[in-house]
């Protein structure tokens, strides 16, 4: 838009007049002869709209002439009363500032009569609170209060500094008081303590809580109990430095009752204050005293039973500052076990009975030793599994181990005998210490297996050859066939070294599993021979007696087969079988194979075209399960032969297959 279209803007106020003649002084190109014809040309046209205006609106103006002299007549008027209140407002104002600075003057006049009124009621009640702490009669909660309304006072009017007459009057005495005050509270407190007076003590407290603050009160007392700790401190160096058992004795007397009394009187103060007792008199411990000591168990003894009659809580620093001192205890008494073992067994004399009385007794003496601390008792009878390692260790290194000590021969050789006396001796351990003994059992239990195992060989050696042996004749004036006779030959040998090896003649488990094996084998190899014939039978039966009678004297009242061999007898007897048996009672397999043979079933081992010792060494290896399912082919053979079906065969099979159920029933 050109500047000169845009100057009606300028004359209606629309435009800014700067601003528009800032930008036609900076406009080259703009018209001034065009623009200054274009204002002229507006002036015109306002001059004669304004004349017509005023043609127009004349006489109304005439009209308007006398309400506006009417109105200016009004506002001189108004303006006078305007005038006038001003004046008075003035004078209001005048009035009230003199009003007030004579208020503030009097104000002031008054405060400073309070002030010293004040001034002089705290000074007479200073004095008075002065006469009150020098009667003789005063006690210390009285005094205590005194002196801190004494110290408030002087505190709060800072002006008694400045008041001759009161500075040199009382204030430098209430410092004397107040710090006169805090000396006799301590001492107070001190006695208080000593003679144990709760009361007593509880006053000087609250006594204490005017005269400090939390922090100074905190100071205060820690400061009397660190006068104890003084006192601990010089104790435990005076121990360390005693020379002979008698001032050992009376340093140890000291320690424990000194101990014993700073911790019941420190309680009285509170838990926070024990406790700070207890870490200060931890620290004491674990700097003073090496863990090397030759006193240590009795410093230990001494402390802990100081211990018993306080709070677990407070005392716990203590306790866990005596912890590495029980370690060494621990490791002393561990160490005074193994010297003690490794002496025992170096001396060759010594016989078992002897080597167990010694080492059971010295470990049973360890523990008792520490029967004034219960916890501690309890890591002393860890240390008996360890000194029980030992032991075994020891008693591993002695034994002998070779073909030739395990042969079972009819006497008992030196070597045997030693190794018999070692199993009894770590047997005996084992019996008097059932907790700790795992490693005892473990060393144990592969010798014992040893032993059987090298018996078990010769039992199923001897066994075999009832296979070579014509069982179908009836014995002459025997009471048992050859191979049975030279079974218990070798079992007399056997029970001969029973007799020698205690852990194995009272086990629950090696001995009973060992006499079921024989029967088992008996058994096995009984279902396997050539005939079974009825005299075959018969003659099986009265070696099972013969077998049973000899195993009856081993004394092991726990083997399962032993104990139903009536039952046994019976069933290897029988021309028939019920099939309802308990098989936990009798040998599942047992009771098949004497099926198979009363039903004229094909061997089990010809079956499968192994030799019998193929198949006893098979069947030794596996469990009831497999002998089952294996023993149900053979069955099975026999259907699929596509020989008539018989009876005994099909009830013999139902019972392979139930009994196959129940093994496999969770």
């Amino acid at each position: 838009m050109s500047m000169i279209s845009t100057v009606e803007d300028l004359i209606w106020g629309k435009v800014d007049e700067t601003e528009y003649l800032r930008k036609v002084v900076e406009d080259d190109n703009v018209d001034l002869d065009a623009l200054s014809q274009k204002v002229r040309s507006i002036q015109s046209d306002l001059h004669i709209q304004l004349r017509k205006g005023v043609e127009e609106n004349y006489p109304k103006l005439l009209e308007q002439v006398g309400a506006i002299e009417t109105l200016d007549r009004v506002q001189s008027g108004f303006n006078e009363e305007m005038r006038m209140v001003d004046d008075k407002a003035k004078q209001v104002k005048h009035f009230f500032a003199q009003s007030y600075d004579h208020l503030r003057s009097d104000c002031d006049a008054m405060e400073n009569l309070v002030l010293f009124s004040r001034v002089i009621s705290d000074t007479l009640r200073c004095q008075e609170l002065i006469r009150i702490w020098e009667k003789e009669e005063r006690d210390m909660l009285t005094k205590a209060e005194c002196a801190n309304e004494l110290k408030a006072l002087c505190l709060e009017n800072t002006i008694f500094a400045s008041v001759p007459w009161i500075n040199n009057g009382f204030l430098k005495k209430v410092t004397v008081i107040c710090a006169q005050t805090s000396s006799e509270a301590v001492e107070e407190l001190k006695q208080s303590l000593s003679t144990l007076n709760v009361s007593h003590v509880n006053t000087c407290l609250k006594a204490f809580s005017y005269l400090f603050d939390h922090d100074g009160c905190t100071k205060e007392l820690r400061a009397i109990m660190d006068e104890s700790l003084q006192s601990i401190d010089l104790l435990f160096m005076n121990l360390l430095s005693a020379k002979t058992s008698d001032g050992v004795s009376r340093q140890l007397s000291r320690i424990g009752n000194n101990l014993h009394t700073y911790l019941e009187r420190f309680h009285v103060l509170g838990a926070e204050n024990a406790l700070y007792f207890s870490n200060k008199v931890a620290t004491i411990l674990r700097n003073r005293m090496p863990v090397e000591t030759e006193y240590m168990m009795r410093l230990v003894q001494t402390v802990s039973k100081c211990l018993l009659p306080h709070a677990e809580a407070i005392v716990k620093p203590i306790r866990d500052a005596l912890g590495p001192l029980k370690t060494a205890i621990l490791s002393q008494s561990l160490a005074r076990l193994f010297e003690l073992v490794n002496d025992t067994f170096s001396q060759e004399d010594l016989k078992g009975p002897v080597i167990v009385e010694k080492l059971n007794g010295a470990i049973k003496s360890e523990i008792n030793s520490f029967s004034w601390d219960n916890e501690l008792q309890k890591q002393v009878e860890g240390n008996v599994a360890k000194t029980l390692q030992i032991i075994a260790a020891k008693i591993e290194e002695q034994i002998i181990v070779n073909p030739e000590v395990l042969r079972l021969s009819g006497r008992v050789s030196k070597a045997q005998a030693a190794n018999y006396q070692l199993l009894s001796v770590a047997y005996a351990f084992r019996k008097q210490w059932p907790l700790y003994s795992d490693c005892i059992r473990a060393f144990i239990d592969p010798q014992l297996r040893l032993i059987v195992d090298t018996m078990k060989e010769t039992i199923i050696l001897v066994l075999d050859s009832m296979h070579e042996e014509d069982l179908n004749r009836e014995l002459q004036q025997s009471p048992c066939s050859l191979y049975m006779g030279e079974l218990c030959d070798h079992l007399k040998v056997f029970r001969t070294h029973i007799n020698h090896i205690e852990p194995l003649a009272e086990s629950l488990e090696t001995l009973p599993n060992f006499i079921n094996f024989i029967i088992e084998q008996f058994l096995l190899n009984s279902t396997l021979t050539t005939t079974f014939a009825p005299l075959v039978r018969t003659r099986l039966v009265k070696d099972f007696g013969a077998l049973c009678k000899m195993l009856q004297s081993l004394n092991c009242n726990s083997s399962k087969f032993l104990n139903n061999r009536n039952l046994l007898s019976q069933l290897l007897n029988s021309e028939e079988i019920d099939y309802n048996y308990d098989v936990k009672q009798i040998p599942c397999w047992f009771i098949t194979q004497l099926g198979i043979r009363i039903a004229n079933l094909q061997l089990p081992y010809e079956s499968a075209d192994w030799t019998r010792k193929e198949y006893i060494n098979w069947f030794n290896s596996q469990v009831d399960l497999d002998r089952m399912q294996f023993l149900l082919n053979v069955v099975k053979i026999y259907e699929n032969s596509g020989k008539a079906k018989n009876e005994k065969v099909e009830r013999l099979k139902d019972f392979i297959v139930t009994t196959i159920a129940t093994l496999n029933a969770p």
